[in-house]
């Protein structure tokens, strides 16, 4: 009965691991090039860590491993692999909001979900 046990333990845990192992997260350093506002939150010019989690549908974005925030989002796909990590904004309320993110080398788009993404006040 304990063999059974650890046996079943075992082969819980490898599962366990297996599906951590294949979840699609990615990671890539972008630069803001002004003031940009992702989901109510206001980031400032300047360099940002981000994480597309797709298991989750969640991008990060964080400084010197602090989130500063997330937000809904969804990879969408592209007919050619993006030559470089392009960030899309529109204005709205004077204020730069981010829609869109393609990273270098992927065929993905990641998309900020609308309903989610609002503008910060300005300050």
């Amino acid at each position: 009965m304990k063999t059974l046990f650890n046996r079943i333990a075992v082969v819980a845990l490898a599962c366990t691991l297996s599906v951590s192992a294949f979840a699609k997260e990615k990671s890539k350093t972008v630069k803001l090039i002004s003031d940009t506002s992702v989901n109510g939150v206001l980031l400032k010019k300047g360099t940002y860590k981000i994480t597309f989690d797709e298991s989750s549908n969640e991008v990060v974005f964080s400084n010197n491993k602090e989130v500063l925030v997330k937000t809904a989002a969804k990879f969408v796909p592209q007919n050619k692999e993006a030559s470089n990590t392009t960030l899309t904004s529109k204005e709205q309320n004077s204020v730069r909001v981010l829609n869109s993110i393609s990273l270098e080398g992927e065929k993905t788009m990641i998309v900020i979900d609308e309903s989610a993404n609002k503008a910060a006040n300005p300050q």
